[in-house]
């Protein structure tokens, strides 16, 4: 019966896959911003632009920021969930007051 080897010696494939993936290359952030400023220099990005963002902010239901709300949740629950954590505090406030911590 052969001798049992450790596993990360047992053969060369044995290397840890996430040492042998290749990271994509990614352009510096520096170059992002010279390419934006200089797409945002051209006249027709430019008034294309504009118009997308005057539309935006007329249509309400377009008008819309994730601001306030955590991942995995729609603005319905995260209101919800931010009502319910105001009730908890405040009660939470109320019951330090009447111990004397404030």
């Amino acid at each position: 019966m052969p001798a049992i080897q450790p596993a990360d010696t047992a053969s060369p494939m044995a290397v840890d896959s996430r040492q042998q993936r290749r990271r994509r290359q990614r352009k510096p952030i520096s170059a992002i911003s010279a390419a934006m400023l200089a797409v945002w220099q051209r006249p027709e990005y430019r008034a294309k632009q504009s118009a997308h963002f005057v539309e935006r902010r007329a249509d309400p239901l377009k008008r819309w920021s994730r601001s306030g709300i955590p991942d995995g949740y729609t603005r319905e629950t995260a209101q919800t969930m931010w009502a319910e954590a105001r009730a908890k505090a405040v009660k939470t406030l109320e019951a330090l007051k009447r111990r004397g911590f404030f």
